[in-house]
This record gives structure tokens, C-alpha cells and sequence, in this order.
């Protein structure tokens, strides 16, 4: 699922990929027909920054504690430091996980020893779409 934000707000869009989607460009958000809420943002979070955020579906990040259910709020930028939580596109499909860069390689690394590495290959399609820079977490 995809927030943009507007104002002090991001409106959640409905996705489809693998755990988090909308159809997006890493500097726009382009399709918003499929709304899915809308998330409160405190500017002083993200400063001069463009806002997105997506539900995350999947336990691939929970030794980050990024859990299935939670909404990452996202730094919308095509630049990363190594070690940071990232929403990357390869071939089309959205995926949160933690950059690494190992022998010359891109590596998306997840934090749950069940899941593999991704490692970034020449004939793949990719883009980083921004840096996690919050979660926010529904109680009961």
C-alpha cells in the first residue's frame, strides 16, 4: 500500500505487489485512484521532504522490528547510505528491506534469517524509491 503525502497527510493507496505497492515513480506518485486511509504526518518529521508510505506485508523485516501490518513512512529519494532501510523497485515490484553493499554488489538484506538475500543483479530493473525514516504501529 502507497501513502502520498499532502499537506501534513499521506493518503494510503491500495497495492498489490509482493508486501507493499502502488504504482509509483521514486520522484512522483502517479496513481492515487485506490485509496486505502489516510496517515497524520508531522512535518517537523521530514523536513523539506517528499513523504510516502506503504503498508508492509510480510515478516521479512521483523528483526528490524518492522512487522506485517505496520505503515513505514518513507523519505521519498533515489539515494541510500549503506545500512539503511530502503523501499526498492526491482522489475516493477516494491520491497522494504536494508541496503548493503558487499564486493562491488548491491544486496537487499533481510532482517529474518528465514528469508534470502536479494542480491541486485545487471539484468535487473532497479531503483531505490526512498529511505525509511518511521513506522507507525496500529495497537489493540
Amino acid at each position: 500500500m502507497l501513502v502520498a503525502q499532502t499537506g501534513r497527510f499521506a493518503v494510503l493507496a491500495r497495492g498489490n505487489d509482493r508486501f507493499a505497492s502502488g504504482a509509483f515513480h521514486y520522484t512522483h506518485i502517479e496513481a492515487m485512484e485506490d485509496v486505502d486511509g489516510i496517515v497524520g504526518i508531522d512535518p517537523a518529521m521530514f523536513p523539506e521532504a517528499e513523504v510516502f508510505a506503504l503498508r508492509v506485508k510480510g515478516e521479512s523485516m521483523i528483526g528490524a522490528g518492522i512487522n506485517d501490518g505496520d505503515i513505514a513512512l518513507v523519505h521519498q529519494t533515489p539515494v541510500a547510505e549503506d545500512g539503511d532501510i530502503v523501499v526498492a523497485l526491482m522489475d516493477g515490484e516494491a520491497t522494504l528491506k536494508r541496503l548493503l553493499r558487499k564486493e562491488g554488489r548491491v544486496v537487499l538484506h533481510a532482517e529474518n534469517l528465514e528469508f534470502k538475500d536479494l542480491v541486485v543483479r545487471p539484468d535487473v530493473e532497479f531503483n531505490l524509491a526512498g529511505v525509511v525514516g518511521g513506522i507507525v504501529r496500529r495497537t489493540k
